[in-house]
């Protein structure tokens, strides 16, 4: 078990640095775009990880028990967070096209 957790750990700081590699990889308005494809190389390298972290996690729960409590307040907090996630991505978006806005005009000399 003490393995299972440790590779999990493990997992999770590959997650980690994938997902800051895949953001380092964004272009920032203004500027002149690369080639995105290793971005997308990096970005599909993430789902054979999260099938093997949720096999990790199958094993961990199969060996410890959780409350009935524990969990409905797990899926009560999953659920305001996916709901906060959505709201925030929302007011990103209008940022962000806010900012492509100002520099497509700036571009323009308008």
């Amino acid at each position: 078990m003490k393995g299972t957790k440790l590779t999990l750990f493990i997992a999770s700081l590959g997650v980690l640095l994938l997902f800051y590699l895949n953001n380092q990889m964004t272009v920032r308005p203004g500027t002149i775009s690369g080639n995105g494809n290793p971005a997308l190389i990096v970005g599909a390298s993430l789902l054979p990880l999260f099938i093997f972290m949720v096999i990790l996690w199958g094993r961990i729960f199969q060996v410890h028990s959780i409350s009935q409590s524990f969990s409905i307040a797990g899926i009560i907090l999953t659920f305001v967070h996916l709901i906060i996630a959505f709201i925030y991505q929302k007011i990103s978006l209008a940022n962000y096209r806010e900012i492509i806005k100002d520099a497509y005009l700036k571009s323009m000399g308008k």
